[in-house]
This record gives C-alpha cells, sequence and structure tokens, in this order.
C-alpha cells in the first residue's frame, strides 16, 4: 500500500506474506504443493467483507471498471477521478502480473487462481491486519487447467492496457497486452474449469457458466487492445464471434453480466465491433427485458429491476453500465436504456420508496452495517451488536433487497445476503455512475472537502 496516497487512515497492511505460504498446483493437498517454491502475491484485493482473494470475481471486476473508463473517460475527467481510477486498477493489475508466472519465452507455466484459507477466515471475524493464519496460494497449470479464470484474467489484463495507453502509460500498456496475449494462449490451449482444478472455490465461486464465455470475452478485449496499439486485432475478434456463434449461441434475457457470466459483455462488444444483426437483436432482448420486466426480471413497486436475492443490486448495477454503453455506442431510439441505467443509478443513491442509500456513506440514510470485518471495528463478541459499524466504508455498495420488494433490505452485520459488499458490486455502478456524470454534469470534491469525512484523511498535494 503506498502511504503517500492511502485515503483510508483505519486501514493497515496485511497479507504481507501472501504467497510465502505455499503454493499449490490445483487444490490445497499435499500432492499438489510445490516445496520451495515462493512467490510474492502481496496487493490484489480480497473479494468482500472476508479475506480470500477469488481470481475470478477480481478479474470480472477490472475488466468491467477498465471498460467504464475507456467508454466514459469524460464522466471520470469531470469528476476529478481518473486518477483514482487508474491507481485502483493498477493496484488490481499489478497483483495479476504477479500470479503471471512465465518462463523465458513468456509463455505461461502457471496462474494463481486464489490466495488464502477461506474457510479458517470466515471463522474469524477481524480485521485482516491483525490475522495470523496461513494463506496458501491454488494454480492453474497446464495438467489442472482454469480457462475461465485464465481467459477472464486476460480480459481485465487487455481492458487495462488500452485504458493505460489512453492515460499516456504506454510502457505499462505493453506489459499488461503481452501477459494478456500470454495468459490468453495458456487459457485456449488447456481448456478446462477452474472450479474443476480447485475444488476449494466450488463453495465461493464456482464456476457455472463454463469457460467459453471467458474466451470469448479475453477475445473481444484483446482485439481491441491490439488495435489500440496499433496491430491487427481482426483474429482475436473473429475468435469472440465464432466462440459466441457457436458455444454461447445467445444469451438468457432473465440474467446478466457478472463475475462468473461474461456473455453478456461479449455480446455488447460484438455488436459494437461487428455489427452483426443477430447479435444486436440477442443483446436488445436482453435489454428489453429489463425494462419492460419480461422473462424472469420482476420489477418491485419503486422500480428496481430484480433477478436474484443475493446482490441484488450488483446485477441491476450491472445491466445499468451495460445499457449506457449500449446506448451511448450503439442504438437507443426511445431513450429506454439510458433511462434504465439512469433510474437504477438513482434507485440506488436513494431515490426508492424507503428513501434511502444503499452507497454507504452516501446521503443521510445509508447502510450502518454492512458485512465487513476490517469496517464492523469488532470481533465475534460484538458481532450482533445491533451498533453501527465503528468505521465507515465510503462508497461500498450493499447487496440490497432480497425480494422484488423495496423494503425486503436488512441493514444486519450478520445479514451477508442482505449487507454484504463485494468488489464486483461497485464495478458496474461505477461505470454507470461516470455515464450519468457525463449526462447531467458533476463537480469534483477538493481535498479540504474529502478531508471534512470521518475517516479520510487526504495526504498533502493529492
Amino acid at each position: 500500500m503506498d502511504e503517500n496516497t492511502k485515503r483510508i487512515d483505519w486501514r493497515g497492511d496485511s497479507g504481507l506474506r501472501d504467497g510465502r505460504d505455499g503454493i499449490y498446483f490445483g487444490g490445497q493437498n499435499s500432492g499438489n504443493l510445490q516445496a520451495g517454491l515462493s512467490l510474492d502475491l502481496t496487493g490484489g484485493y480480497h473479494d468482500a467483507g472476508d479475506h480470500g482473494k477469488f481470481g475470478l470475481p477480481l478479474a470480472s471486476t477490472l475488466t468491467t471498471l477498465a471498460w467504464g473508463g475507456v467508454e466514459f473517460t469524460d464522466g471520470y475527467q469531470a469528476s476529478g477521478q481518473m486518477d483514482e481510477l487508474l491507481a485502483t486498477i493498477r493496484w488490481g493489475t499489478d497483483y495479476l502480473l504477479k500470479a503471471h508466472v512465465t518462463n523465458a519465452n513468456g509463455e505461461t507455466v502457471f496462474f494463481v487462481a486464489q490466495v488464502g484459507n477461506v474457510s479458517a477466515d470466515h471463522s474469524l471475524w477481524s480485521a485482516p491486519e491483525s490475522q495470523t493464519i496461513a494463506r496458501p496460494a491454488m494454480a492453474v497449470t497446464p495438467d489442472k487447467p482454469g480457462s475461465d479464470v485464465a481467459a477472464g484474467s486476460a480480459a481485465a489484463l487487455a481492458a487495462a492496457s488500452i485504458l493505460f495507453r489512453e492515460a499516456g502509460d504506454f510502457a505499462y500498456a505493453d506489459e499488461l497486452l503481452v501477459n494478456a496475449q500470454s495468459l490468453y494462449r495458456f487459457a485456449d490451449t488447456y481448456r478446462g474449469k477452474y472450479s474443476d482444478s480447485i475444488p476449494e472455490v466450488r463453495n465461493y465461486y464456482n464456476s457455472w457458466s463454463g469457460y467459453e464465455d471467458e474466451l470469448a470475452y479475453g477475445a473481444a478485449w484483446l482485439s481491441r487492445a491490439v488495435n489500440s496499439a496499433g496491430g491487427d486485432g481482426s483474429a482475436y475478434l473473429n475468435q469472440a464471434l465464432n466462440i459466441y456463434n457457436s458455444s454461447i449461441g445467445g444469451l438468457s434475457n432473465g440474467w446478466t453480466h457478472n463475475w462468473d457470466d461474461a456473455s453478456y459483455g461479449t455480446a455488447v462488444i460484438l455488436a459494437q465491433d461487428t455489427g452483426n444483426q443477430a447479435i444486436k437483436q440477442d443483446v436488445t432482448r436482453w435489454l428489453d427485458a429489463w425494462v419492460n420486466g419480461s422473462d424472469g426480471v420482476q420489477i418491485t413497486d419503486g422500480g428496481l429491476r430484480f433477478i436474484s436475492q443475493w446482490g441484488s443490486l450488483r446485477y441491476a448495477a450491472n445491466t445499468a453500465m451495460l445499457a449506457a454503453v449500449y446506448s451511448d455506442g450503439l442504438t437507443d431510439p426511445t431513450g429506454k436504456y439510458a433511462q434504465l441505467a439512469q433510474d437504477t443509478v438513482d434507485y440506488i443513491l436513494g431515490t426508492n420508496p424507503r428513501n434511502a442509500s444503499y452507497m454507504v456513506g452516501y446521503g443521510n440514510d445509508f447502510p450502518q452495517q454492512p458485512h465487513h470485518r476490517a469496517a464492523s471495528g469488532v470481533g465475534w463478541d460484538g458481532f450482533r451488536n445491533g451498533l453501527p459499524n465503528e468505521h465507515i466504508l465510503f462508497g461500498a455498495l450493499v447487496g440490497g433487497p432480497t425480494a422484488a420488494n423495496d423494503f425486503s433490505y436488512n441493514d444486519s452485520r450478520d445479514d451477508y445476503i442482505s449487507n454484504e459488499v463485494a468488489i464486483d458490486y461497485n464495478a458496474g455502478l461505477t461505470g454507470a455512475l461516470a455515464w450519468s456524470v457525463e449526462q447531467f454534469g458533476g463537480n469534483p470534491l477538493t481535498a479540504a472537502q474529502l478531508n471534512t469525512l470521518p475517516g479520510i484523511s487526504v495526504p498533502q498535494g493529492v
């Protein structure tokens, strides 16, 4: 952590031994342990209010964040948040580069997909700074493949390379692109689901959708990244199109873009970059279901589109961002997709029957007990004390309503379905907010204004 730019005064260094407590090729059993292999796997992000580091949601999060930055650059610039976006993404991509081990020829040898013994972590309720449990790392290899996590991470590196190239950091953009291409070759050559190779992830981030969607998504982003670098990305684009047509074959209208299913993001990119009419129809039928509340999408009295009890706002926010991308980049003759995006942002920020924000720290009535160990400031003895968290987890999006009922949300620390926060929850929302700034304007907070917020300390010169 860069102490010169850290803005959260209640957080400190943690996980400094990540990568030193054993590297397993596949799942965590003694036969897979690579004796003597030690890596620096510090950095990256805990996936939610606990302290495991999972490759699949991290890859999806970083790709979505970078996509929002590429698509809605003006919104980030107008709000004064572009530097923060770049720093946030780089903290994640630097970790992915550490997790990606190559040989002298630049070919992938293995890729670390998980750090931490999550079951042991879940037995604790304490800040990561105070934890001393072992944090083993598990990797996918040619013999224990993980095409989904590898191709998804290639997508993240490729998308980030475009953003950093546009920001003028050409050397870092090139490094990201080279690693993305190597990682994608590895994913494409050694095919398999990472949750088959690393059984530990099944209870947390199982690869339900398989790996074809990430292979298509990774190829689509590599096409854009190679083009951005001045090359010809048509081979990647054709591969993405072929995989989409042969293995995905359309979208389920009652679902959406998320950490496991990259088919929606792939379809939006292919609709933009190929103009394929069939894929455009796939996207419009899907978005229309969200606009109209059909095909399994329910609409609450307050206007929230609801598809799942777990992280309902995350799904709505992801759809809002992709609806905004489609509205800006392709077609929206009646403005219904833009309206869907803005209505979702407004709902999350407080325009709802509860008159409450679902973003921690925003508005006059926001979640007080998000399910987050570090922010809570308590141990198991205070877990159910009913008191607000000691620290405000500014900006975090909670799960939200657990049914198609605006009042089904429960602001309680022990309700991890309603009130957990996760990195992928915020990813689509962040892009949707940047789009909203482009539509309606916004003024950046000064350092002096930020310093008035509890728990925020902006270093001199930032």
